[in-house]
């Protein structure tokens, strides 16, 4: 049981002896996994469903298979196969017909086991 405000952690290797080292864990302050920061992303209104998800996966977050919604209606999901089947058509209608400007889209992927990426988009 550690104590809530110790800082350190400790890695403990024990093949051939006892080595024990000590370091504090750097966070980074937008990482989507172990916080909750909401990222933005200013994009053309032409841009496509398919290539914000294009870059979702190249860009700095490297996501394998993103499904995307936002609060009140669902713009891709890649599983079940029935729902991939079901928004399929939107991955290439622009994202000014699928969202407002500055609306917040919640991002899964199984790169983020079970949180989620918040992600607001704002049109240039």
């Amino acid at each position: 049981f550690c104590s809530q405000s110790l800082n350190t952690y400790m890695m403990y290797m024990g093949s051939e002896g006892i080595h024990s080292h000590t370091f504090v864990y750097e966070q980074k302050s937008t990482c989507p996994v172990c916080t909750t920061h909401v990222h933005r992303m200013a994009l053309s209104p032409s841009t496509t469903l398919n290539a914000l998800l294009q870059q979702l996966c190249e860009g700095e977050f490297r996501l394998k298979s993103p499904s995307v919604t936002t609060s009140s209606k669902t713009l891709y999901m890649r599983k079940p196969a029935a729902l991939e089947k079901a928004t399929k058509g939107n991955l290439d209608k622009p994202l000014n017909e699928l969202i407002n400007s500055g609306e917040e889209l919640t991002i899964t992927d199984p790169v983020f086991h079970d949180t989620s990426l918040q992600l607001i988009v704002t049109f240039e």
